[in-house]
């Protein structure tokens, strides 16, 4: 039987100085795939999609590609933020798993296995990552509150993992293509339980580091009022048939969350 291929998608924005050590965990992760998957998969790609990037980014991973070895990372752009980056990814996926995970360094690559294999093992349709934030106990308290909104509202127990994996076929069905934010998370979670239900979604935990290098300044409170009100309105639109309209100024928290 031929092993799965692996695409990773990585949204990306502005992360020249975390790309090269995360390029370099991937082509680790990629030298151990035989020990990590017992031949059932291989990686074949990591696609970092450009959204809204105006740092060097793009040149320290052309860089990359040049060296031998790193020729799996390809760079893509996307003209909208985080959600249209994720749709682009997947949209050129060669690989039969699409994988999405955060571009900032905050995951280890390695942990790309504990995500993939209930989806090859075909138990699940979809595996999201359930991290902690080591060292950040107040972004894991904001995750648990989020969390338990989605739980009640949707039936969803977390959405914002920034490390998850289906069948890409599965992805291309399921991953919205009129959700440009960071709202994209709940929208597509949401739409796997629509076509395939709550049990055909899995969770896993795993650790999530502080970023490498800088920081993103993201205001916590407009953020979460945006995913707020989107979690809220796909509740009401599944109780009452009826889509709420998103006021602009929610919806600008979902693009460009930052203070």
């Amino acid at each position: 039987m031929e092993p799965f291929t692996i695409t990773v998608g990585l949204p990306t924005m502005n992360e020249e100085l975390n790309v090269g050590p995360l390029c370099d965990k991937l082509k680790s992760f990629k030298e151990r795939q035989s020990e990590l998957f017992k031949g059932r998969a291989v990686l074949e790609e990591a696609i970092f999609v450009l959204n809204n990037t105006t740092d060097d980014t793009e040149k320290v991973l052309d860089s990359i590609r040049s060296k031998r070895g790193y020729k799996f990372v390809k760079i893509s752009r996307s003209g909208g933020y985080r959600g249209s980056a994720i749709r682009r990814a997947a949209d050129l996926a060669q690989g039969n798993v699409f994988v999405m995970m955060d571009s900032d360094g905050q995951y280890n690559p390695c942990n790309i296995r504990e995500v993939v294999t209930p989806v090859i093992e075909g138990r699940y349709k979809m595996v999201i990552a359930r991290d902690w934030q080591v060292g950040e106990p107040w972004r894991n308290m904001v995750s648990l509150v989020y969390e338990e909104m989605t739980r009640l509202l949707l039936g969803l127990y977390t959405v914002q993992g920034g490390l998850k994996a289906m069948l890409t076929e599965d992805g291309r069905d399921t991953i919205p293509k009129d959700v440009p934010g960071l709202d994209i998370d709940v929208e597509w979670a949401n739409r796997v339980k629509e076509v395939f239900g709550c049990d055909a979604i899995s969770y896993v935990r795993v650790p999530a580091y502080p970023r490498e290098e800088g920081r993103t300044k993201v205001n916590v409170v407009g953020l979460s009022l945006g995913l707020a009100y989107t979690t809220a309105r796909l509740a009401i639109k599944e109780w009452t048939g009826r889509d709420m309209p998103f006021p602009e100024k929610l919806k600008e928290l979902t693009l460009r969350p930052r203070r």
